[in-house]
């Protein structure tokens, strides 16, 4: 079992019993809280009088006295207040009992709870079941105490499963999920930190090679083309140049006609002398209107063929657009043979790509061997897999 498997079982289960502990907690706070802001039910405090007396009660004493009206149990705490009665309170199942006493003299001012006496509290109530869950508290405190340990574990594995699961359906945050699924903030980041990669600068609009290898490239060739929904190019640029190692190289800025539609692909690709593809970049371009993006629903819904390919222990698949439609956010997964679940961790080289009429891309697929009887299959935006 996996570390973020067992944070999730503790988190779970934890966070069950925990959370009813810290359920009545919270609430019998929140009320107990009104009270000793004094926002409720102001208790008038008896007036004590020091006079002549240089000492206050022993605790001793106090607790001599509270056995006598608390049928021989000992009070759970004793505070001690300046101009104040000294109050004594014990909690128990069954029992709440709490005695006002003379700081000075040591006369009883009252006793509630006991045999006799003005009755049972209601705020002793709620403290009680604050501290002590209305348990005995020698019971019920050490579960307050134990608990808020435990929710500290649930904080700490819900941090945790919180901070690898992605914030769907945005594209940021968190590259993988609590069970190895890879989002589209995967495949985004693995694009950006590719060691030889070609962007588009978009706030100057120019093209880019970020060489982060300590190698020249001599002779590359960066282009660009712009391409809408049907597949039709509507601007093309190449143009060679060296890529120096470590260092940024800007290529060119595209020239934007007046007859663009409101949004269409801009395919950036980077060749070395030899014509092999280093880097691909895919960009959405708008006429500036956020609404634009909703041009994308119109695309009519196309088929990609899948084709599995073993070379030299390597698992590749080719992933191909037969027909002349974009095929959109393509992402591939693997699924059990029968019951076409999604078989985890498996981990393609390339995810959520786009797909022009009558391309193929080859990707790389990572997967244990212990995971043998399985089918591969594609989803996209506007595509399914045959």
């Amino acid at each position: 079992m996996t570390f973020k498997k067992i944070a999730y079982q503790l988190h779970l289960y934890l966070g069950l019993i925990s959370g009813l502990v810290f359920f009545i907690v919270c609430l019998t706070g929140a009320i107990w809280a009104l009270k000793l802001n004094g926002w409720v039910d102001q208790e008038k405090l008896p007036e004590v009088s020091q006079g002549k007396h240089t000492t206050v009660v022993r605790p001793s004493s106090v607790i001599e006295v509270a056995k006598k009206e608390f049928k021989d149990k000992t009070p759970d705490y004793i505070e001690y207040s300046e101009d104040a009665p000294i109050k004594a309170t014990f909690r128990g199942q069954g029992y709440n009992y709490s005695l006002q006493m003379d700081p000075y003299t040591g006369k009883v001012i009252s006793v509630k709870g006991a045999e006799g006496s003005s009755g049972y509290d209601f705020w002793d109530f709620i403290g009680m079941g604050h501290f002590s869950l209305w348990l005995p508290y020698s019971i019920g405190q050490p579960i307050v105490g134990y608990s808020t340990l435990v929710f500290v574990i649930v904080i700490i594995t819900g941090l945790i499963l919180w901070m690898s699961h992605p914030a769907w359906p945005s594209m940021i945050w968190q590259t993988y999920t609590y069970d190895y699924e890879t989002p589209g903030s995967y495949f985004g980041a693995k694009k950006a930190c590719e060691p030889i990669h070609i962007q588009m600068n978009l706030p100057e609009n120019d093209v880019m090679i970020i060489n982060t290898t300590l190698n020249d490239y001599k002779s590359v060739t960066a282009g660009l083309r712009f391409i809408d929904f049907q597949g039709k190019e509507l601007y093309k640029k190449n143009i060679k140049l060296d890529a120096k190692a470590n260092s940024a190289t800007k290529c060119f800025v595209p020239e934007k006609g007046n007859n663009l539609p409101q949004l269409y692909l801009a395919r950036l690709e980077l060749k070395d002398a030899k014509g092999k593809v280093l880097s691909i970049n895919d960009y959405w371009m708008t006429n500036g209107d956020k609404k634009s993006y909703e041009a994308i629903n119109t695309l009519p819904s196309t088929t990609v063929t899948i084709k599995t390919i073993s070379n030299k222990g390597k698992t590749w698949v080719e992933v191909s657009n037969p027909s002349k439609t974009l095929a959109v956010a393509v992402k591939l997964n693997v699924v059990d043979k029968n019951s076409k679940e999604i078989l985890l961790p498996a981990y393609f080289s390339d995810g959520y790509i786009n797909l022009l009429g009558g391309e193929k891309r080859l990707i790389e697929l990572d997967i244990p061997k212990s995971i043998t009887n399985y089918s591969i299959v594609a989803e996209g935006y506007n595509t399914k897999s045959k």
